[in-house]
């Protein structure tokens, strides 16, 4: 039973990729992740406050006597000592600009601070992975694609910071101002939820659904074009003379447009992934106040209760549309994200070490003695035996058809692949 519980926590998109983060954010982000999500909670609840103070002013304008009928109202009208009801109207429109503005700066002050955390994020990621990849030497870089690294170097990180983390945050704030929302729906009408739960969630979990495994399929796409289409732009602009003379620009064209071609399309399908939860959850909307028209005509003793529950579901609507869509949203993009936990995982637990390298000290020359050297994935030796002396002051000029190993050897000399025999070895004379 608990190894179920613990598959259906692992597995699902919230609290899987929770545990992710708290598996990969260094703990000085851990730390800092509480204070995003309070700003952001703490934004959400300016905004519902801004909502919410716009009701009493609604309430003196088109309720007639409800400044002396109303027991709060009555007491703050009195205590203030206004002249008129005017006076009182135009004194809380002016509370409520002052509310709006102060709620305004504050959300910027949080933008800000959020933009600071994702930005930082990224550049700590991106040199953590910098120094990595330099740790794992030149065989490395050797082997592997070039465009593969600047992507996981650059691009992944900012991708990690922009679409998993943050969306997490935001995903979390949203769920839990609804819930506010929809408690305060219930406390003022349970069947006004009864209806939202049956008109909106099965829309909710039928789109979601039906999106989930796409985005991730899409983005995993995108993910392993770019540096291929990288790779062939490169190659076209910096070899261009090898291109001119080889007549091959049509194969590179070809390759390129093609790999744009691809990316087109899956952007296309990106911007309607993004687009279509606006329109599934205001038809969802649409269908609720069809069915809390229908509540009201058939259940509710007259039509006044009806307004009064429709003014209550519009005003509440306002907040729970843009949060709805929010939630969608950020699930989509932390499902279709997910594969960027794979390239920042990469630098859990390493540790960059520091190493002091002593100064070689060349007075007199270069020795190297039964040089061998193979690749990995060769068969036959690069070089074989090779004896060779550098005295101080000589110029060595290597001649060879390609693929001879002059390179090879240069690099060699310069500590970029390691010797392989015990009797091989490489020394410098004092």
């Amino acid at each position: 039973m608990n190894q179920t519980i613990k598959h259906i926590i692992k597995n699902n998109i919230i609290t899987g990729t929770l545990l992710k983060l708290r598996r990969v954010l260094p703990p000085a982000y851990r730390k800092k992740s509480f204070k995003m999500i309070a700003l952001l909670f703490l934004n959400s609840m300016f905004e519902l406050v801004g909502l919410a103070a716009f009701l009493p002013l609604f309430s003196v304008i088109l309720q007639p006597g409800v400044i002396q009928s109303h027991h709060t109202i009555s007491k703050i009208y009195s205590f203030v000592g206004f002249n008129s009801e005017n006076q009182f109207i135009l004194s809380l429109a002016g509370l409520i600009v002052v509310a709006i503005v102060f709620k305004n700066i504050a959300s910027i002050y949080i933008v800000r601070s959020q933009a600071r955390f994702s930005l930082s994020l990224y550049q700590y990621f991106s040199n953590r992975l910098h120094q990595l990849y330099y740790s794992k030497g030149f065989p490395f870089f050797k082997k592997t694609n070039s465009n593969i690294i600047l992507r996981n170097i650059h691009i992944v990180p900012n991708q990690f910071a922009n679409q998993i983390v943050l969306p997490t945050f935001n995903l979390l704030n949203e769920l839990l101002i609804l819930v506010l929302i929809l408690t305060g729906l219930f406390l003022y009408d349970p069947k006004a939820i009864l209806l939202l739960t049956i008109t909106i969630l099965p829309v909710f979990f039928l789109f979601y659904n039906w999106v989930k495994g796409r985005a991730l399929k899409l983005e995993k796409e995108v993910n392993s074009i770019a540096p291929e289409l990288t790779k062939s732009i490169f190659q076209s602009v910096h070899g261009f003379p090898d291109v001119e003379i080889t007549n091959t620009q049509p194969v590179f064209r070809k390759r390129i447009s093609d790999f744009i071609g691809r990316l087109v399309k899956l952007n296309i399908r990106r911007t309607v992934y993004n687009a279509a939860p606006t329109k599934v959850l205001e038809t969802g909307m649409v269908i609720t106040v069809f069915a809390i028209t229908a509540y009201g005509l058939w259940f509710l003793p007259d039509r006044a209760g009806l307004a009064a529950l429709l003014g209550m579901y519009a005003l509440a609507a306002y907040r729970i549309l843009p949060s709805t869509n929010r939630i969608m949203l950020a699930l989509i993009s932390v499902k279709g994200y997910q594969y960027t936990f794979d390239i920042v995982n990469e630098v859990n637990g390493f540790i960059p070490e520091n190493e002091q390298h002593e100064e070689i000290q060349f007075n007199s020359g270069i020795h190297i003695k039964h040089l061998s050297f193979q690749f990995p994935d060769a068969k036959e030796k690069m070089l074989n035996n090779v004896n060779l002396s550098i005295n101080k002051g000589e110029s060595l000029g290597l001649i060879g058809v390609s693929g001879s190993g002059k390179t090879t050897l240069m690099n060699l000399l310069l500590g970029f692949w390691e010797l392989q025999k015990e009797k091989s070895s490489l020394t410098t004379s004092h």
